[in-house]
């Protein structure tokens, strides 16, 4: 194998590793979420909007679970509804989390292609 082969193929090596860890990372991270996923109670927040009778646009809660039925929370968000808030936030960040997983094999994978066909 010539030198500048050799340290190319070092180089790729170097690059899948630190991607490894990367993906670890990340991965360490999804735990962590899905964790506080699942202590967060069940439902969800949502928003409707009415026009009142001077037609001005105005917005209220409501609390719904799996089921039909939902809870009328008026115009603002009780305080032990707040937890739900976040949960919303927390399924964005899986979603990006699971995105930048995916890339990072996707990218491994063509490092390890190219490595190959260094060998």
């Amino acid at each position: 194998m010539r030198p500048d082969l050799f340290e190319k193929a070092r180089e790729l090596i170097n690059k899948i590793e630190e991607l490894k860890r990367k993906a670890e990372e990340i991965e360490e991270r999804i735990r962590e979420v899905e964790e506080e996923l699942n202590s967060l109670p069940p439902g969800w927040i949502e928003e409707k909007w009415v026009l009142n009778k001077i037609g001005r646009k105005y917005y209220y809660y409501y609390y719904r679970d799996s089921s039909k039925h939902s809870i009328y929370l008026g115009r603002t968000i009780p305080p032990e509804f707040q937890k739900l808030l976040k949960k919303k936030q927390l399924k964005q960040l899986l979603k990006e989390l699971r995105r930048q997983k995916k890339i990072i094999e996707q990218q491994i994978q063509t490092l390890k292609r190219e490595l190959l066909n260094y060998l």
